[in-house]
């Protein structure tokens, strides 16, 4: 189950890298499109933006998932 949980875990790292290196090539790009008054490139960066929204999404719920399913299952005892 842990080795499970790990592997989530590090899959979950994967993206989060991938979506790291999408926004700072998105960013860079978005630099010259504003520096270069390049309204092609800037829409360009705009269309891309939601690969890593799409991303995010997936990532977000993932991680909600895998934690859910490792919160411990409330036990019969009772105070009182």
């Amino acid at each position: 189950m842990r080795d499970t949980f790990h592997d989530e875990l590090d899959r979950i790292g994967s993206v989060l890298v991938e979506m790291t290196k999408l926004v700072s090539c998105a960013m860079s790009r978005a630099t010259t499109a504003l520096l270069e008054a390049d309204l092609t490139l800037a829409e360009e960066v705009i269309s891309s933006d939601a690969e890593i929204d799409r991303l995010y999404r997936e990532t977000e719920d993932r991680a909600f998932e895998l934690l859910a399913r490792q919160q411990p299952v409330a036990g019969g005892w009772i105070c009182g």
